[in-house]
């Protein structure tokens, strides 16, 4: 019996295993497609979908380490199964999907998620909407980074953790009204497991928590192609064990939306943060969200977006303040041709602490649509990340490129 190829070849020189993973990966992509060519799925009107991404990439830092440099080839496969039911103005779609990657060389870093997710959107009538969301995780966290950034090769494994969300959205008014008013609440709770020390405590049970977000928005048209808007909104982060982590914050927005054209529309909302942390102490910051779409060909649009907002703490200072600004632009060069680009850059301030970080990522990608259920895609991520901290174990570089292969039914 002949001898299987083995993707994950030993080769003392990276580039040259680098380059025999892809072209095994490569081969075994097109025998894939080779072999669904021609058996068109079968619809029943059942409401039923499923797919199955297939990946295959190479990161040169799966750690986010400026110092401990672990590169990996890592396979990934994820199905998915859909089901959509419900009539007319009452609409339901249950998803569920599980994503497994082995990592070679590197077992500490394999994972296996499942996700259960479930939405719903009921028109009670012409003015009044109601949007449900509920999803039931079961995942991980990659060593390196949450609490764990710039100290992954301390971890024995990924942490993994369980978390349940739940979102409702009521709107009042349609778009023949002059305002509308939406109301929403979320909440997610998140549980990682059981994670000892040498000295038998558990490093994990401080980042159980419980994040809350309630408020209403206002929108009013103050002319056929622009509306005022008006954000409030109260987020309150609670952990389980208080260490200081825990935060209140409210917020206000006011600005804008417009539709200038068919080729232009955007937003732009600015305002006010004021935070109160559980052991004492507040602060005040602006915040703002800014958005802005141009086509100037239906098959082109470039996007710019930026935002300021409060986040949960990584274990250094009681939150985060977080701003970034990212650039995209999408081009449709043929009905099956797609590229997309994307730069962004990001600070974030961990508040109570002088401590704060910048990082730049570039993304690259390259997908092409061989059927209709069929697409190869190609992404390449670029990401560098600085600290003001003299020495700081923050900051990285990190390269990853990934070969994509996805088939629907």
């Amino acid at each position: 019996m002949g001898q299987s190829i083995n993707p994950f070849v030993k080769c003392n020189n990276k580039y040259v295993r680098k380059a025999i993973g892809i072209i095994v990966y490569i081969v075994s992509v097109f025998t894939t497609i080779y072999t669904y060519a021609g058996e068109a799925p079968q619809s029943d009107g059942s409401g039923f979908s499923a797919q199955v991404l297939s990946q295959y990439r190479y990161d040169d830092n799966i750690l986010s380490d400026s110092t401990n440099i672990i590169d990996a080839y890592i396979f990934v496969i994820r199905p998915e199964l859909g089901w959509q039911f419900g009539e007319g103005n009452k609409q339901f779609q249950i998803r569920f999907s599980n994503e497994t990657a082995k990592y070679e060389g590197s077992s500490e870093d394999n994972y296996s998620d499942n996700f259960l997710n479930f939405s719903g959107d009921i028109e009670l009538n012409s003015k009044h909407n109601i949007n449900l969301t509920a999803a039931l995780v079961d995942a991980h966290q990659n060593r390196g980074t949450g609490f764990n950034t710039s100290n992954g090769n301390a971890q024995r494994e990924v942490d993994t953790l369980n978390q349940n969300d739940f979102g409702l959205r009521y709107s009042y008014g349609s778009d023949s009204t002059v305002g509308q008013l939406d109301l929403y609440y979320g909440q997610s709770t998140v549980d990682f497991d059981e994670r000892l020390d040498s000295f038998g405590n558990d490093v994990t049970l401080l980042r159980d928590r419980t994040d809350t977000n309630f408020g209403a928005e206002f929108s009013y048209a103050m002319s056929a192609k622009t509306d005022l808007v008006v954000d409030l909104s109260r987020t309150e982060l609670d952990y389980d064990l208080e260490t200081g982590l825990g935060n209140t914050v409210n917020a206000l927005l006011v600005g804008v939306s417009w539709q200038a054209s068919a080729k232009t529309l955007g937003r732009a909302l600015i305002g006010r943060q004021d935070r109160d942390a559980s052991v004492g102490g507040s602060s005040n910051d602006g915040i703002w969200q800014l958005g802005f779409d141009w086509s100037p060909r239906s098959y082109s649009t470039v996007s710019l977006n930026s935002s300021k907002s409060s986040q949960a703490s990584i274990g250094v200072g009681n939150a985060r303040d977080v701003s970034s600004t990212n650039i995209d632009w999408n081009h449709e060069w043929t009905s099956q041709l797609n590229t997309n680009v994307g730069f962004t850059t990001q600070q974030t301030d961990f508040i109570g602490t002088n401590t704060s970080t910048k990082s730049t990522s570039l993304n690259i990608g390259l997908s092409y649509i061989m059927d209709s259920n069929i697409l190869l895609s190609v992404d390449y991520t670029n990401t560098e990340r600085d600290s003001d901290i003299t020495n700081s174990q923050f900051g990285f570089e990190r390269e990853l490129i990934s070969f994509n292969l996805l088939i629907a039914y």
